[in-house]
Formats: C-alpha cells, structure tokens, sequence
C-alpha cells in the first residue's frame, strides 16, 4: 500500500540507478591527482571504462555502486596515481574482495577491446581525446609547475602490491597515452591484491 502511494505521488516517474550516476558521485568524493588536466584525465577514462561494461552483460548482476568504483579505480591505476586507491575501495561499499574480482573482470574487457584489429569506438574516442587535450596539455602544464611543485609532476610511488614495470616498459609508457600504456600495465593490475588504507598510506 505504502509502495503505491509513493509512485503515485511521484507519477510513476522514476529512474533505474545506473553506474553513472554513481560514477559521478565516486568522482566528486575520491582523491583524484593534485593536478586538474590529470584529474580530468583520470574522469575520461572512468567514463570510457564505464561505458565498457554497458557491451558486457556479466556485469548487469553487480550493484551499480560496485561497478562504477571499479571503473574509478582502475582509471587511477592505468594513470598511475595510486595515492587514490585505497579512497576508492572505502567509498565504493564493496569488499576487497569482490571489489577485486571486478576489476580484473573489467581489465580482462579492456585488454579485449584494445587489442581488436578495429579497437572498440570507445576506446578510440577516448584516446582521440587524450591525445587532443592530455597528453601535450599535461606535458605543459608538468613543465609550468615543476619548479612550484614539484610533487605534483612526480611520478607516484608503486604500491608493495604491484610489480612495476620493465626500464624498456617504462620508457614506451612515457610517449604514451593512458590507454596505450594499460596493456603493459594490466599484467600488473591482473595480480593486484586490493588493500586496506593502512596498507597503502
């Protein structure tokens, strides 16, 4: 009785929660780079991961809250900044665990699409971006506030859970843009073991 009442109050207008709009919710609330043409970075390619699980149907049965925290953390990690990770898995409600599971799921989908013959549309709209408005507007931006802060243009420290990459690696991620540097680095998110904000601060 009390359910009829309040969509007839409401008019029956209601709206299904999708992993967006939890997405832009995770995105004013967690610790995204000092920095904001890296921040912006990071929430690019959130989207561009959310909108991946759309094409997926195994993701349909997971809470919505979950799904977008996994796009929020993964985004973090293919950027490097892993300062933020931890936020994400406190905010996100989920357990390491299944919040881990996630996010190999949606790395596993991600490695998928970006080695097709014809990548995925997504991808190439959100690598068409990066490199439009990140990658050199980062490089100038890096350069202006180097000798004003220079932790901000550092690269962040490897968490004791990740294997970093190669020196040859390392050097083929730094011409690169997010996307293009995910395939060398999801061999080190595949093993990541999420941990609890006293372990990573």
């Amino acid at each position: 009785m009390c359910v009829g009442r309040v969509l007839f109050t409401l008019s029956f207008q209601l709206a299904v929660p999708t992993p967006f709009r939890f997405l832009h919710y995770l995105l004013q609330l967690s610790p995204l780079p000092p920095h904001p043409l890296e921040a912006l970075s990071v929430r690019r390619m959130a989207e561009a991961l959310l909108e991946l699980t759309l094409l997926e149907t195994p993701f349909l049965r997971h809470p919505p809250s979950h799904v977008a925290s996994t796009a929020v953390y993964l985004a973090l990690g293919l950027v490097r900044y892993h300062d933020g990770l931890a936020g994400v898995v406190v905010l996100s409600g989920a357990s390491p665990v299944a919040l881990g599971g996630l996010v190999k799921d949606l790395s596993t989908v991600l490695d998928h699409e970006a080695n097709q013959p014809q990548p995925c549309a997504l991808l190439s709209r959100y690598k068409s971006w990066e490199e439009l408005h990140g990658r050199q507007a980062r490089e100038v931006a890096a350069a202006t506030a180097a000798a004003a802060a220079p932790r901000m243009v550092a690269p962040p420290p490897w968490p004791a859970s990740y294997t970093a990459p190669s020196a040859g690696h390392a050097g083929a991620a730094s011409s690169t843009c997010p996307l293009e540097r995910c395939i060398i680095n999801l061999s080190a998110m595949s093993s990541l073991s999420l941990t609890t904000k006293a372990e990573c601060c």
